[in-house]
């Protein structure tokens, strides 16, 4: 999901999560410097020019058991098939017709991929043998000697597009499809593709993003389309679970998910990817830092002195579907924190994104009468608009807790909330320090290609799962199917996890005693608070605090001493040149 967001990074048009970074260390100059090297008062160490030289210094691990370490065509409202492509007008059978790599293919920097001069992608998997010979042709529905063809999909939901648009993103069809154009440009400069090129069919969404016959509808579109597509890249957000299970049915990967259940991907696996980090990993993080940071301690940060003396007792409103799919998830995080002797004082769900709004001050009426002093808002991006208005109306004065959900964690969405509500917010984050458009790794890549372009705040979200797309062609090798597909990206080097890095890994995981087949993308989370009075890297009002330089967590590392927040010590809300892009 995305749409404001960080800097740039948020604007994902609530259907796609922009992921981050770099990894070549260049010295970053921190906004706010963290002295280099300082103790902190809960035993961390604040990353200041130590944090850079893409080491593992700017996060602290846990107990998780990991692995090693151009145009296209279109398809409209109409569902009908589309007009000519850019490529071969036929499926060749000839070897003579393979699409060549280019030079600059898979030419190592090291034990990873060189991306040239202008950007090392940060998330560059590792290299592979150099490629010659038969790549096998028709090897997955989709796949062809010269061609993979995937479904990008276009949200036209008006309340996401409007929302790109006030947060400064183009919302058109037009740059939705020069981004993904471009992109595939640039990662087939240096992937290997084995003869083959991405080969882009674009599908607008028919509905809302909550529109779960719409959502059907679109991926019955999908399949549809002839020649077929092996993927769908994108989706409708709130209800990615039907479309989802729809194309699946149809033999389509789905590139489309956001922090769903392990139980989900388990279930549709290898089908289904996402990035971020699935709900039932992100509870794990939440129910650590709750137990060991929060739990039994008084509520220091709320607005009344009455409470601020109190032991903390928590609340929890949260975010579902129609189907409750995410009802398991909120099990889960139960069964975690009581492994802590931690039990949710009241916990309530609203249905999808308008339920919130509907609802809000009925929710917080609950919370006042539950008596809680500290509030976990595990919702959507919109809700804590409606959440902060009708708690400021009541005179609630409780702490409220950033959980990292549904980009509440981003700037430009924490600056629709009420301001002296929000003032309180504190917490965890899968995002991480501002860095300024023109230093991101998105921009610059875009920039290779396209230099008299200018991508707007929702490019990122185009690239997200394209990302993700691109390692597991390139490391599955001539025979691409999804299981080949799966066995690369259990392969793939683990990435990140440093200060602007967030983590990523994939595969095979054993977490505080819970094994999953990792399919989405972060591991680690970061500690920060809400300052309404900070202008963030882009000169915006409000902005988000992070601890310690933006000091990076693993399931498992997070320390038991109280939050250091509310305090600029060591804390950085963005950097101009960050240390490790």
């Amino acid at each position: 999901m995305k749409i404001f967001g960080r800097t740039s990074r948020t604007v994902a048009a609530l259907g796609a999560v922009v992921m981050l970074a770099a990894c070549t260390p260049r010295g970053g100059i921190p906004l706010a410097n963290p002295t280099a090297g300082a103790t902190t008062a809960d035993g961390s160490v604040v990353e200041g020019d130590s944090a850079s030289g893409g080491s593992n210094k700017g996060r602290t691990g846990g107990n998780a058991v990991r692995k090693n370490q151009a145009g296209g065509k279109d398809i409209g409202d109409s569902g009908g098939t589309a007009g000519s492509s850019q490529l071969s007008s036929t499926i060749p059978t000839e070897r003579s017709a393979q699409f060549k790599n280019p030079k600059t293919a898979n030419v190592c920097a090291g034990r990873v991929i060189k991306t040239g001069s202008k950007v090392q992608f940060p998330w560059a998997p590792q290299c592979v043998p150099t490629f010659a010979g038969d790549n096998g042709g028709e090897t997955y529905r989709g796949v062809y000697r010269d061609r993979i063809r995937v479904a990008v999909y276009i949200t036209r939901d008006p309340v996401v597009v409007s929302g790109v648009r006030a947060a400064g993103g183009c919302g058109e069809v037009s740059c939705w499809k020069d981004y993904v154009t471009a992109y595939i440009d640039w990662f087939e400069k240096y992937y290997q593709m084995y003869g083959r090129r991405i080969e882009p069919i674009f599908i607008e969404g028919s509905g809302s993003e909550a529109n779960e016959t719409a959502a059907r509808d679109d991926a019955r579109r999908i399949a549809s389309i002839d020649p077929p597509v092996m993927a769908a890249l994108g989706g409708p957000n709130q209800a990615s679970t039907v479309y989802a299970e729809e194309l699946t049915s149809k033999g389509i990967m789905c590139f489309c998910t956001f922090s769903l259940p392990e139980e989900f991907y388990a279930k549709y696996y290898p089908m289904v990817w996402g990035p971020l980090m699935s709900s039932t990993q992100a509870y794990i993080h939440r129910a650590e830092y709750i137990g060991k940071r929060l739990a039994r301690k008084p509520a220091r940060h709320a607005g009344d002195p009455t409470l601020r003396a109190q032991k903390r007792s928590f609340g929890m409103v949260y975010f579902d579907n129609t189907r409750g799919d995410y009802r398991a998830g909120v099990q889960f995080f139960q069964k975690q924190l009581a492994r802590y002797g931690v039990k949710l004082k009241k916990i309530i769900p609203y249905t999808n994104i308008d339920g919130c709004q509907t609802d809000a001050t009925n929710i917080v009426n609950q919370l006042q009468i539950a008596g809680v002093t500290s509030v976990l808002a595990n919702t959507d991006p919109f809700c804590p608009i409606h959440l902060t208005r009708a708690a400021n109306l009541q005179n609630a004065k409780w702490e409220w807790i950033v959980t990292g959900s549904g980009l509440t964690d981003t700037n430009n969405f924490a600056r629709l909330y009420n301001q002296e509500q929000w003032s309180r917010a504190f917490g965890i984050s899968m995002q991480q320090p501002d860095v300024k458009n023109e230093a991101e790794y998105w921009h610059k890549m875009y920039k290779e290609v396209r230099p008299s372009g200018d991508p707007k705040e929702e490019a990122p979200a185009a690239l997200s799962p394209f990302i993700l797309f691109y390692t597991g062609v390139h490391l599955a090798g001539p025979n691409l199917t999804p299981k080949s597909f799966a066995a690369a990206m259990d392969r793939a080097i683990t990435t990140g996890g440093t200060v602007t890095l967030p983590q990523r890994s994939y595969g095979r995981k054993t977490v505080t005693g819970v094994s999953f087949w990792d399919t989405t993308s972060y591991d680690d989370m970061v500690e920060l608070w809400w300052d309404p009075d900070q202008q963030d890297a882009n000169g915006r009002q409000g902005a988000y605090w992070y601890v310690s330089g933006g000091k990076r967590y693993e399931w498992g590392g997070w320390p038991s001493t109280a939050p250091r927040v509310f305090t600029k010590k060591g804390a950085v809300y963005g950097y101009e040149n960050p240390p490790d892009q």
